[in-house]
């Protein structure tokens, strides 16, 4: 991401200050700070999180973080976490300081994050595993312990990921669909197909891609709506 980029949405968020900060469960690439005072963007040519003040919009300090940072999401407590798609790890910082707690490992290319519904659980995707170039993964990580718990095989180069109750949706980018987890069973519980019925013929338009380009996903507040 260009630093020009960084700092206009850096800047369209320093209205939010003055509003009670809500977590969000899952990532994205500008992130509020716990306590609604800083806004944090990740700066993927450069391997660091630009953070900002949210009163003005004013840049405050960079904090280094891994390789092609991709996607940032803050903790109920402040922790904040940082996918690094170049490393192989995903980042945690100290609230506050923003120093490195640690660095977790994944899988190949980790790219979304998002809390469990009670908070407890980091939900890591990677869009491949170390073993299997056919899968990526979903990788749950104790937030007390900071150590991984769980990971389950969901499909070919998924990318994004969201939790409702007792449920993660994991997009798969190529194949334009949504990887159902159940995360009490730690298993894949089937799937949506969201490609559109009307994509193109790539044999009658040379330029046409694959259905789908699934990215990133969220739900709706109420948990009845998945949005890709």
């Amino acid at each position: 991401m260009k630093r020009t980029a960084i700092l206009a949405g850096l800047l369209a968020m320093a209205g939010c200050s003055k509003s009670t900060p809500a977590y969000r469960s899952n990532s994205g690439s500008v992130a509020l700070s716990a306590d609604g005072k800083e806004v944090y963007a990740v700066d993927s040519d450069n391997g660091v999180v630009v953070v900002a003040s949210a009163e003005d919009g004013k840049k405050v300090r960079e904090v280094k973080v891994g390789k092609e940072p991709g996607r940032i999401l803050v903790g109920p407590e402040g922790h904040v976490f940082v996918s690094n798609r170049g490393d192989r790890t995903v980042s945690v910082l100290k609230p506050g300081s923003l120093d490195l707690l640690k660095s977790i490992p994944t899988g190949v290319e980790p790219h979304g994050l998002s809390l469990s519904s009670d908070k407890s659980q980091l939900l890591i995707v990677s869009a491949t595993s170390a073993n299997d170039p056919q899968q990526g993964t979903l990788q749950a990580v104790d937030l007390k312990t900071l150590q991984t718990t769980w990971s389950v095989d969901v499909g070919e180069e998924p990318r994004g990921v969201t939790v409702v109750a007792n449920k993660a949706y994991v997009t798969n980018f190529k194949q334009g669909r949504l990887t159902v987890v159940d995360m009490d069973a730690h298993t894949v519980k089937g799937g949506v197909d969201i490609a559109t019925k009307d994509s193109p013929d790539p044999e009658v338009n040379p330029q046409a891609v694959s259905a789908g380009g699934a990215a990133d996903v969220v739900a709706s507040p109420d948990g009845k709506r998945i949005y890709v």
